[in-house]
């Protein structure tokens, strides 16, 4: 006897017996379908309703975690957001701020900089780039000397960052890194283990 044929015989004489907690697929599809020996018994699934999918989440932000930037000891840090709510998979549009917190402290010891929010709003398809030390788009100011972490929160889905550190201008620096910035997911970090993504 095959392995087939004797899985079947014993699959079978399972079911007949009535001890089977196992069904064939097709009798949890279509409880109809039931063995004869389990609709006997009353152990034939019965349907149930499907749960209905929580609605969307009608929450537009995202905040963003640039776990080092820095302007001290000779380097700098260039900083991108992009606002990729524009797309050619029919995602909505949407256009907001961006308010930027810093966590560190400036030259000196001085206390980190105070929030700043970006003074008009970011198109979809559009990013915000500025530099630690002089600024850039939207607003945002210079923060020289500073040294630490941002989160920055913007009014809309979907926005994605960039961070490059270098020791000098562009096409003068010796030494350059960058890396993306982390989502920190929608209501915050939880107590289990930290798990952000780009």
């Amino acid at each position: 006897m095959s392995k087939l044929g004797r899985f079947r015989s014993a699959f079978v004489a399972l079911v007949i017996a009535g001890s089977a907690l196992l069904v064939p697929l097709r009798a949890l599809a279509d409880p109809a379908s039931c063995p004869p020996g389990l609709a006997k018994q009353g152990k034939c699934p019965q349907p149930t309703a499907v749960p209905t999918p929580p609605p969307p989440s009608q929450t537009s932000t995202t905040t963003l975690l640039f776990s080092f930037v820095t302007n001290q000891a000779g380097f700098d840090t260039g900083i991108s957001i992009a606002n990729t709510s524009l797309d050619t998979v029919g995602t909505p549009p949407e256009t907001g701020s961006c308010t930027i917190n810093y966590f560190g402290s400036v030259s000196g010891g001085g206390p980190a900089p105070a929030p700043q929010t970006t003074t008009t709003n970011i198109p979809a398809g559009q990013s915000l780039t500025f530099v630690v030390s002089s600024g850039g788009g939207f607003g945002i100011a210079g923060r020289p000397g500073f040294q630490g972490y941002i989160i920055v929160t913007c009014g809309f889905r979907y926005a994605h960052g960039f961070a490059l550190i270098t020791d000098g201008p562009i096409g003068q620096a010796r030494i350059a890194g960058s890396y993306l910035g982390l989502v920190i997911p929608e209501g915050g970090r939880s107590t289990d283990d930290e798990q952000l993504a780009h």
